[in-house]
């Protein structure tokens, strides 16, 4: 297994108050990793700087050993709200937008091959005609996960996907996207203050606390209890 993306010594400022402190985390190709932590802890501002969005103020972040600097093709970022769709476009038409604009010019039997594939893996078969207004929220993230996935990025990122959702359609989207990774191998760095989340997701789960990461847990079985999740809890 060789590394996706290495944080080495990353710290960042707002306003002059530190919110991330020396920041050193190595993820494996292929891996999903948890950032776990209650909010205002440094979360988002790490996705952000791991996927170019925002500039750092010291360190260095390197994805298959090229910094990074801006945002790149290579990684895709997944929000949680649920207007993250174009209104005017299908279902289908979503998922195709970013092939249809990719410097690689695909053929239209590419296209739709490839828009197909990932509609059913996110279970959408028979709504590619709908439009973004007909559609349930966890509807829309499914569509939000094949758009991203379309064009077969290295990278997932992932700022609490699920966190609006009922627990019954979160439960569903973990199957889904835990069945989509093992397929596709993409490395996936998911963000949650949900400790069961975590536990039910991640390879690794990275806690952090104060801007600092205080505890990394492995996390290879995926199973939940009572006494893992009060321990992780302890790190919080």
């Amino acid at each position: 297994m060789s590394t996706m993306i290495k944080i080495e010594n990353l710290s960042k400022f707002y306003n002059g108050i530190k919110v991330l402190n020396h920041i050193n985390l190595t993820i494996e190709e292929g891996e999903f990793v948890c950032i776990l932590g209650s909010s205002g802890e440094g979360k988002t501002t790490l996705l952000n700087l791991i996927g170019g969005f925002i500039k750092k103020d010291g360190g260095k972040i390197t994805l298959k050993d090229k910094e990074v600097t801006h945002p790149a093709k290579e990684c895709i970022m997944i929000f949680q709200e649920f207007d993250q769709l174009f209104p005017w476009k299908t279902l289908r038409d979503n998922i195709e937008f970013p092939l249809k604009n990719a410097k690689r010019k695909y053929t239209q039997e590419e296209i739709r091959k490839q828009s197909s594939t990932y509609i059913n893996m996110v279970k959408l078969q028979g709504f590619e005609e709908y439009y973004p207004h007909q559609l349930s929220g966890g509807m829309k993230q499914r569509t939000s996960i094949a758009r991203s996935l379309v064009t077969m990025p290295k990278v997932l990122l992932m700022d609490e996907p699920f966190g609006s959702l009922d627990g019954q359609t979160k439960n569903q989207l973990h199957k889904t996207l835990l069945d989509i990774w093992k397929k596709t191998k993409t490395t996936i760095v998911f963000i949650t203050h949900d400790v069961r989340e975590a536990l039910i997701l991640a390879d690794r789960i990275v806690i952090m606390k104060n801007g600092e990461i205080s505890k990394v847990v492995h996390n290879q079985d995926k199973s939940v209890s009572e006494n893992k999740v009060q321990e992780i809890t302890s790190f919080l």
